[in-house]
């Protein structure tokens, strides 16, 4: 937990230079900000809720071979009080609730199981809720958010930003003093490098206060061998500031295991046919 503190830390710190800056002709832009602070910065914002899905799609000739939707939704209080659900073509893959110092697991009967130490949990909590970056890492170094305008959410000041891609750079031009002297003509440009990248767009939305993804909405394509595949992210942060229940669930009841029920011993082992048959050796009522 030390471990984890300074890393905070040491983030809040980050986020606070950065931000304090965002406005200033020297320091990063909103934009750029939001790129660089992970998870303090939506940690600032308190209490709340994510939805976040994506859609990945494989072509190959207009055909599609795979198609996958991903999902994971968060109810945030803390690190020491959180609930993660996460889901696969709709169907849960876990569901885990982080409260009173353990982490619990649900059934798919709806009852809950204490899992102990929690950090395990934490780890992949780093890992699941950055959709941003999961959905749009091949996209990373061509990727361009230009300001749409400013708005009010939940309360909050926010920036809405355009997705896009920059345009590919340009190679760089020929030094034609070398070429003469080297007896060559002069070479033509050549075309920029192929990153595979095709297209992408939509909309992110960054409170203005810790530059998180409130809302973002965006689908791009690239090429991937003889595939082309298609991305679709959508994310949405609401609640902000709510009461979140997270309180410590019952754990379910262990079924007892059912045995095989005993039959009671007779009192006599019943007459074989043949002593039913033969005659009884002093009837009732014989002298």
């Amino acid at each position: 937990m030390r471990a984890l503190g300074k890393a905070l830390a040491l983030a809040s710190g980050l986020a606070a230079g950065l931000l304090g800056a965002c406005d200033s002709d020297a320091g990063p832009t909103l934009a750029q900000a939001s790129q660089e602070v992970q998870f303090d910065s939506v940690a600032r914002l308190g209490p709340h809720r994510l939805s976040a899905s994506i859609r990945r799609q494989d072509l190959r000739d207009d055909v599609v071979l795979t198609d996958v939707l991903e999902g994971v939704e968060v109810q945030w209080q803390s690190w020491d009080a959180f609930e993660m659900r996460r889901a696969v073509d709709g169907e849960r893959v876990s569901a885990v609730r982080v409260t009173g110092g353990s982490a619990w697991s649900e059934r798919e009967d709806g009852g809950w199981t204490n899992r102990g130490d929690p950090e395990p949990w934490r780890q992949e909590l780093r890992l699941a809720w950055n959709a941003w970056d999961q959905a749009l890492s091949p996209f990373q170094s061509r990727l361009l958010l230009t300001e749409i305008d400013e708005d009010v959410v939940e309360g909050r000041r926010v920036r809405r930003y355009a997705v896009g891609l920059r345009p590919l750079p340009e190679p760089p031009a020929p030094d034609d003093d070398d070429d003469k002297a080297k007896g060559k003509g002069r070479r033509r440009n050549k075309k920029p490098a192929d990153d595979g990248l095709i297209d992408l767009s939509g909309e992110v939305t960054l409170d203005a206060a810790t530059a998180a993804r409130l809302v973002a909405q965006v689908q791009g394509r690239y090429r991937q061998g003889d595939r082309i595949r298609t991305v679709r992210l959508d994310l949405t942060r609401s609640g902000i500031g709510a009461d979140l229940d997270l309180a410590v669930p019952t754990p379910a009841r262990k079924k007892a295991k059912a045995g095989k029920a005993k039959r009671p011993a007779p009192d006599a082992a019943p007459p074989s046919a043949a002593d039913a048959a033969a005659p009884a050796s002093n009837p009732p009522g014989s002298p």
